[in-house]
């Protein structure tokens, strides 16, 4: 059993919120041993939508079905005053709520559910599509992110951007930074985050728009106070991850550890990155988990397994809980 997800199981329990997980593929088989482990095994409650001509299983989870649920028109028209400045009709919005991922992220929408895993058929797109549409960003947030969780034995890394923005600029490379920072600090646990911002260089040994993207997010990033936060940019992969090579290609980084994150110039070095650690190393990939959404949507990869879905839950319903308690910040301060 993951050493995270069991820190997060015991967060939820001390928690007096009971979470309602709405699943957008309530159909699929792999989705219904993991709502059937959920509800046996911790107080998160699931919500498996599925379609009219679906055959509910009489195993004691919640089903609910499109067609027949008694909400339906006030789904409708929630989600066309949403989207109608940008054009979207009365008769598109009705069409929508009939696809299920639509349907489901407007049940977080209208408080009915407290968080979204989805994608075990739907791709990131389909997923993170309606999430913009109708939940949106935190207002803390600039752009949504994702990252991985890999985790072997004692250890744990992040790696993100692994999933959702291509070529991120060099604010974005910033905001993805923090996000991660505070995902590190808050959900996972982590005492300190040491966040790499990787390219081809280390400390200026060499040029190209990558190695200066990072190098400029990183100039930006160190000026700021974020908690319990390291940053260095840009670093090579090995200089952040080997600490004899940190001492000889960054001297003058005096971090007591290797990197516990890393942020990546792109898409393309992420999402490669991390499967190369997944299957040559063995390091077991959790996620991806989205970040920066006003409430938590999390996207499955389409071949994830029982244990996958099961522990994707138990970050979602964290992140609910910590966003819970950002808000209860704000309003302290505001107070």
């Amino acid at each position: 059993m993951s050493k995270i997800i069991n820190e997060i199981k015991k967060t939820i329990k001390n928690s007096n919120i009971k979470p309602i997980i709405v699943f957008p593929e309530g159909h699929n088989k792999f989705i219904e041993k993991a709502a059937i482990n959920l509800k046996n095994n911790s107080k998160i409650l699931p919500l498996l939508v599925v379609k009219k001509d679906s055959k509910i299983k009489n195993n004691g989870l919640k089903y609910i079905s499109i067609e027949s649920f008694e909400h339906k028109e006030n789904l409708i028209e929630n989600l066309y005053q949403i989207r109608k400045s940008k054009g979207l009709s009365k008769k598109e919005a009705t069409n929508l709520i009939e696809k299920s991922n639509y349907f489901a992220t407007m049940l977080v929408k209208i408080g009915k559910a407290h968080g979204y895993v989805g994608g075990i058929e739907y791709t990131t797109a389909d997923t993170l599509r309606p999430a913009l549409q109708i939940i949106k960003t935190n207002p803390n947030s600039k752009i949504v992110s994702s990252l991985f969780i890999m985790e072997k034995n004692e250890e744990q890394f992040l790696f993100a951007d692994c999933a959702i923005n291509l070529n991120p600029n060099i604010e974005q490379i910033v905001e993805i930074t923090k996000q991660v920072n505070n995902f590190g600090l808050n959900i996972v646990k982590m005492n300190e985050v040491r966040n790499a911002l990787l390219s081809y260089s280390t400390a200026g040994s060499a040029k190209g728009e990558d190695a200066i993207k990072m190098e400029k997010a990183y100039e930006i990033l160190k000026k700021e106070d974020l908690k319990n936060q390291k940053v260095f940019g840009s670093i090579q992969f090995d200089a952040a991850f080997v600490k004899s090579i940190m001492n000889k290609k960054a001297p003058n980084l005096k971090w007591n550890d290797k990197a516990n994150s890393f942020i990546f110039p792109n898409l393309s070095s992420g999402n490669i990155g991390y499967k190369i650690a997944e299957r040559l190393a063995n390091y077991s990939a959790i996620g991806p988990i989205l970040l920066g959404l006003a409430s938590p949507i999390n996207d499955l990869s389409r071949g994830a397994l029982v244990e996958d879905i099961i522990n994707v839950t138990y970050i979602t319903v964290a992140q609910i809980i910590d966003l819970k308690k950002e808000k209860l910040n704000e309003k302290t301060i505001s107070n």
